[in-house]
């Protein structure tokens, strides 16, 4: 079961910025006792954040800290299920967008780029060089072009049922506006049965309805705004800069971005591998035992060509 409003219950240490480290419980309702928005004067928004560490400093294998980046529609509650998993040996950062979640909704419009720009100014603002990134659906449009565009800042790469390109762009525009116009309801129905097979639905309403409520609670032109930034959104042609070693994952049925589109996205990144797991979008929820494996392995490999010769490749 997921908890809301918060990432669920879990004890972690967190680095402070005296250096000092602090144990800290996350349960209960409410905000969680990490959650902070970031205040940046050159920002456009200041993006709120949860960070979770292992409970023994010495547990920390390796020090890159991991970003977890949702998919539209969502926040960082989407990633519940890979909290314990990940924060056991590893730095997580899970945050929302501009217009998503608890950070602000700044005036459109906005483009990928600009939700790229929001990350690497949390990247820069908790001195974060370098990181490993977890992206699912616009989390990993955002990805690939962090990838492609600022190599040097990331490390390892997982794209998970995205897409470097989604015509028409029409059904995206007509979205905005119906949104914009009547609200998140409007559309909520259809995009649910698109993020969650039915049998999944009908089995687990527990694990549903935390992620509709968190849709629901989305405001309206932050929705549209990163909708209209997918509408204009073609990365195709810069697929091949991307020097992180990259792990792309599909849903088996998931409707929007189909293994087909998945799989030709992988061929487009050098080096990278490629896996399905049983879910249709959010397969980070739908399918959170094996996602988790599949990002817990690829975020461990010793080599891959060292790391793609540090991130400087060829």
């Amino acid at each position: 079961m997921l908890s809301i409003p918060c990432i669920p219950a879990v004890t972690t240490r967190r680095s402070l910025p005296n250096g000092e480290w602090t144990r800290m419980n996350t349960s209960g309702s409410g905000l969680c006792s990490n959650d902070r928005p970031v205040d940046w004067s050159d920002m456009s928004a200041a993006l709120a954040f949860s960070e979770y560490l292992p409970v023994e400093r010495d547990a920390l294998r390796d020090e890159t800290p991991v970003l977890f980046a949702s998919s539209i529609g969502s926040s960082r509650i989407m990633w519940s299920h890979q909290v314990a998993a990940v924060s056991d040996h590893r730095r997580m950062i899970a945050f929302d967008y501009r217009g998503h979640g608890s950070s602000p909704t700044p005036d459109g419009p906005y483009e990928i780029a600009d939700l790229a720009g929001d990350v690497l100014a949390l990247m820069d603002s908790l001195g974060i060089e370098r990181a490993d990134f977890v992206g699912l659906s616009l989390g990993g449009m955002v990805g690939m072009w962090l990838g492609a565009h600022h190599p040097a800042r990331i490390r390892r790469l997982v794209l998970a049922c995205t897409t470097p390109h989604m015509p028409p762009p029409e059904l995206w525009i007509e979205r905005a506006a119906l949104v914009e116009a009547e609200g998140m309801e409007a559309i909520a129905d259809s995009v649910l049965a698109r993020w969650f097979t039915e049998g999944f639905v009908v089995e687990h309403p527990g694990e549903v309805l935390p992620i509709r409520e968190q849709f629901l609670a989305t405001s309206a032109h932050g929705y549209a705004q990163c909708g209209l930034a997918i509408s204009r959104m073609d990365q195709r042609d810069t697929l091949a800069r991307i020097t992180a070693p990259t792990l792309v994952i599909a849903g088996t049925s998931d409707p929007a971005t189909t293994p087909e589109v998945c799989q030709r996205l992988a061929d487009a990144i050098p080096g990278s591998r490629y896996a399905e797991v049983d879910a249709a979008h959010i397969a980070a929820v739908e399918a959170a035992g094996a996602f988790t494996s599949l990002i817990l392995d690829h975020l461990s490999r010793i080599d891959d060509a060292s790391v793609r010769q540090e991130n400087g490749a060829p």
